[in-house]
C-alpha cells in the first residue's frame, strides 16, 4: 500500500489522483492506478535519469577540462617553440651581421693599403731607408716605423701630403718604398704651386692591394 500510494510531482496515463478533505485539512495522493509501473517507480526512474544526465555532463564537463587543459599545454609548447624560433632567429642575425661585417673588414682589408710618411732624415735614422750610395735611395727595413695610415683604394686614390705636418717649409720630392713601384707608371706625384703641399696618385690601384709604403719627403 505504502508504495502504491507514495505522492509524486509526476504522472502517468493510468495513475489514479486522490483528493481528500477532512477536519479542515485537503490533502491528495497518486496511485499507480492502470499504470504499468508504481509512482515511487516513476520516481526512482526519474532519479536515474537525472542521476545519468548530471553524470553524462559531468564527463563531459571533465573531457572539456582535459581538452582546455590539452589546448594550454599546446598553447604553452608552441610559445616556447615561437620564442626558441624568435632567439635561434636573433643569433642568425648576429652571425649574419658579424659575418658582413667581417667580410667587409676583409674586403676593405683586401682592398686597402698601409704606409707611413715621413722625412727622409727621420726615415734614414729609423732604418726604414738607406741613404744613397751612387745617387738613389735604397729601401731599408719597412718595419722599422709603423704604418698608421690606411687607405681604401676603393674610395680613394690620393694621399694628400701637407709639409707643415713633417715641419718642412716646402715639398721638393717625395718618393715611395719600396721602389719597386714606378712612378708615373704605379703612381705619381703632383705639387701643389706654393709647395707647401703634394699629392701621391695612384695611377695602379690595384697594384698596391695590401701594400705596406714608405713615403718620404724631402
Amino acid at each position: 500500500m505504502i508504495e502504491k500510494e507514495a505522492l509524486v510531482p509526476e504522472l502517468l496515463p493510468g495513475f489514479e489522483v486522490w483528493n481528500y478533505f477532512g477536519e479542515g485539512v485537503f490533502g491528495t495522493f497518486v496511485t499507480q492506478g492502470q499504470a504499468k509501473i508504481t509512482p515511487n517507480e516513476l520516481s526512482r526512474a526519474t532519479k536515474r535519469k537525472i542521476d545519468a544526465e548530471r553524470n553524462t555532463l559531468i564527463q563531459e564537463r571533465n573531457q572539456k577540462q582535459s581538452e582546455v587543459e590539452d589546448l594550454e599545454g599546446r598553447k604553452a609548447e608552441l610559445q616556447q617553440q615561437i620564442q626558441s624560433l624568435e632567439e635561434e632567429r636573433a643569433s642568425m642575425m648576429t652571425q649574419v651581421t658579424m659575418m658582413a661585417s667581417t667580410n667587409d673588414s676583409l674586403s676593405s682589408e683586401l682592398n686597402s693599403l698601409k704606409y707611413h710618411v715621413g722625412t727622409f732624415r727621420d726615415l734614414e735614422k729609423a732604418g726604414a731607408i738607406r741613404k744613397p750610395a751612387l745617387g738613389k735611395w735604397n729601401t731599408g727595413d719597412i718595419e722599422a716605423v709603423q704604418h698608421t695610415g690606411s687607405l681604401d683604394l676603393r674610395k680613394d686614390t690620393r694621399i694628400v701630403i701637407n709639409a707643415s705636418s713633417l715641419g718642412l717649409e716646402k715639398v721638393d720630392r717625395i718618393l715611395l718604398f719600396p721602389r719597386y713601384y714606378s712612378e708615373e707608371g704605379d703612381y705619381k706625384v703632383e705639387l701643389s704651386a706654393d709647395r707647401k703641399s703634394a699629392t701621391v696618385i695612384f695611377v695602379k690601384p690595384a697594384k698596391f692591394n695590401l701594400a705596406r709604403l714608405v713615403i718620404a719627403v724631402g
